[in-house]
């Protein structure tokens, strides 16, 4: 299937080989004594017809020859049909454009030269339509591999994130079941709220486990729950503030992208009443900053 750019490209290219084939026509109207004013004499209309019919055979030779490009597997095939169709169409066009310009316009000119005229026109169109066809087969190869390339990337990147998954979900499983028994041992209430902002985090787990984009305020709310559960285990120690306008939300991120962010800032910087870790959250200039105030944990 064609783009809209290469369809561009065939038409004004034909377009200017069709002009710059018979433009030289022109030079009859200045100088009416010269060798071709002799033979033929202007004729807007004739020549319209001649540009019309090259350009509408420059469209042709372009079309067909991509055609069998696509749909002939077979180097040997290929060629045998590019000389076969390239010679039967150069002729027809050359055969027939001949009779009707003889029969409309009444060409007085001698067969030879005409033929000659026809001749040279078919063989340029034929080699500068080839040249075209040579540059829009190269454009789609680059073309190709340029998508091979994004694939491989998009491979390549999703092949990590669903490792970061496998990795943080059973470290997260483990930290979180050791948190809940000691809550549950000192205040069997906040174990409720806990095990409810646990239960909401491996729900949106669970049901975003097969997308890897997903809209900002999705993931905050999961960021949220999962900074309820540090909150209560670190208490005072960990403060975070998000400010992210509204007209953000719906922007697109990597699936649990923000949670091992703030996993990595409190497992290696001090977090404790005395010393707060402080996790900041905003936007500037449309990208999404995740920043702490540098404190390591000497003990770690």
């Amino acid at each position: 299937m064609q783009s809209s750019t290469e369809k561009k490209l065939i038409i004004y290219t034909a377009l200017f080989t069709a002009l710059l084939l018979n433009v030289f026509k022109l030079s009859v109207l200045v100088r009416n004594n010269g060798l071709l004013a002799q033979y033929w004499h202007f004729n807007g209309y004739e020549l319209l017809f001649e540009f019309i019919w090259n350009f509408l055979f420059c469209l042709a030779l372009v079309y067909m020859n991509l055609r069998i490009i696509a749909t002939v597997p077979k180097l040997a095939l290929q060629i045998l049909l590019f000389i076969f169709c390239n010679l039967f169409l150069a002729g027809f066009a050359n055969r027939v454009g001949i009779r009707i310009q003889r029969y409309f316009f009444l060409n007085d000119m001698p067969e030879r030269i005409l033929r000659l005229g026809h001749g040279i026109r078919v063989l340029a169109s034929v080699v500068l339509m080839g040249i075209l066809v040579k540059v829009i087969l190269l454009l789609r190869e680059k073309q190709a591999k340029d998508i091979a390339h994004e694939q491989l990337r998009n491979a390549y990147l999703n092949a990590q994130l669903e490792l970061l998954k496998e990795e943080l979900n059973p470290h997260f499983f483990f930290n979180a079941l050791s948190s809940l028994s000691a809550i549950v041992r000192e205040n069997p209430k906040q174990a409720q709220v806990y095990i409810n902002h646990l239960s909401k985090i491996f729900r949106h787990s669970l049901h975003r486990n097969e997308q890897h984009l997903i809209p900002l305020r999705d993931e905050l709310a999961a960021f949220h729950s999962y900074t309820a559960l540090l909150q209560m285990r670190l208490e005072a120690g960990l403060q975070v503030s998000i400010a992210v306008a509204p007209a953000y939300m719906d922007y697109k991120l990597p699936y649990m992208s923000l949670q091992p962010l703030l996993e990595n800032a409190t497992k290696h910087n001090a977090a404790s009443p005395e010393r707060p870790l402080h996790v900041y959250i905003s936007v500037a200039d449309d990208t999404l900053v995740v920043e702490n105030n540098l404190q390591p944990d000497i003990i770690a």
